[in-house]
């Protein structure tokens, strides 16, 4: 893909991870239409020919482990502790969204792959547009041109439902 002119997607992007999504935030202005079609080519490309290389995964670690360190402050280490007592029961409880330190250090590029392939699938995204733009119309066309190509893929299993009950009511009124 050519990304000449969308440098912005480069430098003015933001993204977080929860347990239930991951949002990346492009800020593009709306004088520049070339940008957005270039922002929603690379949108895109998240749903469907993300490469994930050894080499490139291997260059990561670094930026992804210093976000870990980052959250094992005390503050981040109650809010853990928090987490896990409200979510008790739940596949939520078991770890943060950004994973142990262990795998962040060794995970093979293979197993991030299968990650994507099975979490990361078009059908679970959607995108949102924002912008005082003066043709909407021609906005919503170039939605329908970039990523209406984009098709669901075949799922690979069930997913997991991450349902859980709220252990502090179980535990405020008597349950424990």
């Amino acid at each position: 893909m050519d990304v000449r002119g969308c440098v912005c997607v480069c430098v003015c992007q933001n993204a977080y991870t929860s347990a239930d999504e991951t949002v990346y935030e492009l800020l593009l202005p709306i004088d520049k239409p070339e940008l957005l079609q270039n922002a929603l080519k690379v949108f895109a490309e998240f749903a469907t020919r993300v490469v994930i290389a050894d080499d490139d995964l291997d260059r990561e670690r670094g930026a992804v482990l210093e976000e870990w360190r980052q959250g094992r402050t005390a503050a981040g280490r109650a809010a853990e502790a928090h987490w896990k007592l409200v979510l008790e029961g739940s596949r939520y409880a078991e770890r943060l969204p950004i994973g142990l330190e262990s795998v962040i250090r060794k995970a093979p590029a293979s197993v991030v792959r299968g990650f994507y392939t099975k979490w990361y699938r078009p059908q679970n995204m959607a995108v949102v547009v924002v912008g005082d733009f003066p043709d909407t119309d021609a906005v919503v066309k170039l939605l329908g041109s970039t990523l209406g190509k984009v098709r669901r893929r075949e799922r690979v299993r069930s997913c997991v439902s991450f349902h859980f009950v709220c252990g502090v009511l179980s535990w405020l009124c008597g349950g424990r």
